[in-house]
């Protein structure tokens, strides 16, 4: 296609509109070209060769040289018409193109422009193309443009997840580093800092977005200095600093506003709640990262309004409000798919499976989970890698596969202890504690409740602690001798879980205080215990519960031993929750290997005579919750 103002600036003199115009029209009259009936450029008419083989003959027509020349036209008109349009990076890769067919230099720069233009869009393919041939046409004494062309290319890869080639672009970046101006020396940081926090390494990420803050201060660029702050932040909050990441976040975020950085207040405000999420501020959180999503979605950036989403479902789930989460995950996978970022894309996957697993889904969220941990394998993601084989090591503890939930829960339990994330390994050491208790080793299980609940003392969540001391009072309650010991635990979860807000595993933290009195024969005192729970059995009410059908048989036998009647409706409602959850498993083998795990059976057999009613083996005494 072509323009007849192109044609009149592309000839060798300068023809007058009416002659272009007459030109073109015997053309057209003689069945060569044909007139779109809208132009692409505002005051030009468009036409376009009726057969493919004239536009040829004519192009091979010419000489070599006055091909450039031509090309080298062509590339001036459409930067101009574009710009006049404001669609210069619409129209970068052909100006690129016709530059680079001209020999003329400044392909490169517009070949920079075109990448990007792509990657925003998700053209990933094209984004890759167009870095690669800038990358070969930018002047080897150009460092700037050198440095910008890998600087984009290591964001598409970054975006790719191909961790390899991002590395390569960010050493070529840092020999660079000598001969940059200031500002592309923050930007060279910022990279680096992103690439340490990737692969976890939070301090040395400190470290250089700290020196990121002090350049772009010492240039005077608030700008930057709200993303390096931005970034500081974001490794702060994942090192479980709270304190120190929110007063970070709250600097970026002023700097973004006083620079009119939406982009970087948005990622702020979305950070903040996280902090607030991970501290047990729920409706803080739930607040902060609403606005997140309402800027993200006002700037049109569907993919970042996604990761807002991500967040927001985190809350939920912390907050027991799983069909919500669910909903606001699968809303996200298509979107980050579509963008072509992987590492998103395994996070909501990561995330749907444990909804998935909570809601009794468990043939789906193996599905969901087995594919994260592929993708964060091959990412290097450990944080990612660890909370996933947590996922499967749930999944398959309740589908009575215990070898492989200890493979991945101990697994968990190292990357987590080579990070220095607590948070990670009080969740690893409570999930070896179901294990344990599984197979029946009582003194293996409180010995890992213990070691949980000792870390939970280091971790920033309530939420965390409360599952601590859960885990490890159903360790302590397996054992005669260590039963006042688990009743202070189960009281500390319950007091834990009440201070965040979240009421189905403190109700389960109840149910072990009273299975307590019950084996100890205070009966009074463990169906007073028990009484608030029972309106509360339906299966939507046990969403959320770490072991529930565990639960459900503590209030089967707590209310037998009472001779309480309602025992029998407790027992109908704990064989109904397990039979609808089993119809929701998804797999057949799945769903008759959930069934047949302890306690299921035994609700399902009526066959209550379990370790509850024996004294287990002897472990060593400890004091009470630390």
């Amino acid at each position: 296609m072509f323009w007849d103002t192109a044609l009149a600036v592309m000839s060798r003199r300068r023809l007058e509109p009416a002659q272009v115009d007459a030109d073109l029209e015997r053309l057209r009259a003689r069945g060569l070209l044909l007139e779109r009936p809208e132009s692409r450029f505002a005051g030009a008419r468009e036409f376009v060769f009726k057969h493919a083989l004239l536009r040829d003959v004519a192009y091979d027509g010419m000489l070599r040289a006055h091909r450039e020349r031509y090309h080298g036209l062509a590339a001036r008109w459409f930067a101009d018409a574009a710009a006049a349009s404001g669609r210069e990076e619409t129209f970068a890769a052909v100006v690129a193109s016709h530059l680079d067919r001209a020999r003329d230099p400044g392909a490169a720069g517009w070949y920079l422009r075109a990448g990007r233009a792509a990657a925003a869009v998700y053209a990933l393919d094209e984004a890759g193309r167009t870095l690669a041939r800038a990358a070969e046409l930018a002047s080897p004494d150009d460092d700037a443009l050198r440095f910008d062309v890998l600087a984009a290319s290591e964001e598409l890869a970054d975006r790719q997840g191909d961790r390899a080639r991002q590395q390569e672009h960010l050493e070529a970046m840092a020999r660079l580093e000598e001969r940059l101006d200031p500002s592309r020396r923050v930007a060279l940081l910022l990279a680096q800092g992103r690439w340490a926090f990737v692969q976890s390494e939070y301090d040395a990420a400190r470290g250089l977005s700290g020196r990121a803050v002090q350049l772009a201060t010492e240039q005077d660029r608030p700008d930057l200095v709200g993303e390096a702050l931005l970034l500081q932040g974001r490794t702060l909050t994942w090192a479980e600093d709270p304190d120190a990441a929110r007063a970070c976040l709250a600097r970026a975020l002023d700097r973004a506003r006083e620079t009119g950085r939406p982009d970087v207040e948005g990622e702020a405000l979305r950070y903040l709640g996280m902090v607030a999420s991970n501290t047990g501020d729920y409706p803080r959180s739930l607040e902060l990262v609403q606005q997140a999503r309402a800027l993200f979605g006002r700037l049109g950036d569907n993919e970042m309004e996604s990761t807002a989403l991500v967040q927001l479902a985190t809350t939920y789930y912390f907050m027991g409000r799983y069909a919500e989460a669910q909903t606001a995950l699968e809303e996200t996978v298509p979107i980050f798919r579509r963008a072509g970022h992987r590492y998103r894309e395994s996070v909501a996957l990561g995330n749907l499976a444990s909804v998935a697993a909570i809601r009794g889904s468990l043939g789906a969220a193996e599905t969901w989970v087995r594919e994260a941990i592929a993708v964060s394998r091959d990412l290097g993601d450990l944080e990612a890698t660890a909370t996933n084989l947590l996922v499967a090591a749930q999944v398959e503890l309740f589908t009575g596969r215990s070898d492989a939930a200890e493979d991945h829960a101990r697994e968990a339990l190292e990357i987590s202890r080579g990070l220095g994330n607590r948070p990670l390994e009080v969740d690893s050491s409570t999930r070896l504690v179901h294990v344990e208790l599984v197979r029946g080793d009582v003194a293996a299980a409180v010995e890992r409740g213990r070691a949980a609940v000792a870390i939970g003392v280091e971790a920033s969540s309530d939420l965390d602690r409360g599952h601590a001391h859960l885990g490890l009072g159903y360790a302590l309650v397996r054992d005669a001798d260590l039963r006042e010991e688990a009743d202070a635990h189960f009281a500390e979860a319950t007091r834990l879980f009440a201070a965040v807000g979240v009421l189905v595993p403190g109700r389960e933290s109840e149910v072990g205080r009273a299975r307590v009195a019950s084996l100890q024969g205070e009966h009074d005192r463990a169906v007073a215990l028990l009484a608030p729970v029972l309106d509360h059995l339906d299966p939507d009410d046990l969403l959320g519960a770490a072991l529930p059908a565990t639960m459900l048989r503590g209030c089967v036998e707590v209310l037998r031993r009472a001779g309480d009647p309602r025992s029998g409706t407790v027992l109908a409602q704990a064989r109904a929750y397990l039979r609808r959850t089993a119809a929701e498993v998804g797999d057949d083998d799945l769903a008759a290997a959930y069934l047949a795990i302890e306690p299921n059976r035994v609700l399902l057999d009526d066959d209550l005579d379990g370790p509850d009613a024996a004294p287990a083996q002897q472990v060593a005494k400890t004091s009470g919750p630390s």
